[in-house]
């Protein structure tokens, strides 16, 4: 997941390619929420990511912004389906990415107020393992069948409302 930060909002600007003051993200891991839904061969990860960004002026860090990262991401699982069981490693920060980007002009439809400023696209890259279950049976010569045989026989598009996500996932 990645967004765009105005540097006038920080009072920071890009000089000679590197941004002055300098700027760090820290992500507040303890607290990603997220809601996880199963779609026909499908897992959708969908949340929020806190950061703060640091702004390092004369040495000191100042807290300028406080911000929800949203993300969401589909994970191809074939065979899923809605009423599968998912389970998830919490997940994990792999990297972040600070990229400044001088003279931004983004398309005015997506975002006209950053067309012709000067941002910070910050990244972060997740990790988890998932893993979905289902209940199955096994028939006296071994062989495993899923209980319902029709879990998977849906003709409508599902419309799913998600709850606010919280931090403990739910």
């Amino acid at each position: 997941m990645e967004e765009d930060i105005r540097l006038d909002v920080l009072n920071v600007e890009i000089v000679g390619g590197i941004l002055t003051p300098p700027v760090e993200i820290i992500v507040d891991e303890e607290n990603i929420a997220q809601n996880i839904v199963v779609i026909k061969d499908k897992i959708v990860n969908i949340g929020f990511i806190p950061i703060t960004v640091i702004v390092i002026r004369d040495n000191r860090r100042v807290i300028p912004l406080a911000v929800n990262l949203p993300f969401q991401k589909e994970t191809e699982c074939p065979g899923a389906c809605p009423g599968d069981t998912v389970m998830e490693t919490p997940l994990q920060v792999e990297a972040v990415i600070i990229q400044p980007l001088p003279n931004v002009l983004t398309p005015i439809e997506r975002r006209p107020f950053l067309a012709g400023l000067d941002v910070i696209r910050v990244k972060i890259i997740l990790r988890t393992t998932i893993t979905v279950v289902r209940p199955v049976i096994k028939s006296k010569d071994g062989c495993f069948s899923d209980v319902n045989q029709d879990r998977c026989k849906n003709s409508t598009p599902l419309t799913i409302t998600l709850p606010v996500p919280t931090p403990d996932g739910g």
